[in-house]
């Protein structure tokens, strides 16, 4: 006789390292984020170098800026989130030099004025 046996499974919390990549959209409806690259900073932008668009909220630009933009450079990626349910959300922001994020025009993570080495980009404890 074979003994009867239930099995059930039940999602327990996530644990990430790092919260997971925001998916965005651009002002004509794409899935990427627009990113624009100045010849100033964020007080004065100047004028902008060089558009383009990237399909993800994680950015590497060492080899794959635009030609127009020689680095180091300063960028403004900008995209449109549409959460899948009414719920309180965690954003955070990983970069090698200062940065500031907003949502609806809120400053809400920044980088600004303090970086901390970090062991989050490219696993270097030295990285700021």
């Amino acid at each position: 006789m074979t003994p009867k046996t239930e099995l059930s499974f039940s999602q327990g919390c996530f644990c990430h390292e790092m919260l997971p990549l925001i998916d965005g959209f651009t002002a004509s409806g794409e899935d990427a984020w627009d990113v624009e690259f100045f010849d100033g900073d964020f007080d004065s932008p100047g004028r902008v170098l060089a558009k383009t668009t990237t399909g993800t909220s994680q950015m590497i630009f060492f080899d794959s800026a635009p030609k127009e933009v020689s680095l180091p450079a300063h960028a403004r990626a900008t995209s449109k989130f549409s959460p899948e349910m009414d719920a309180e959300y965690e954003f955070s922001l990983i970069t090698t030099g200062r940065a500031k994020l907003y949502v609806d025009g809120k400053l809400i993570v920044s980088s600004w004025e303090k970086q901390e080495p970090s062991t989050k980009f490219f696993g270097n404890r030295d990285t700021i």
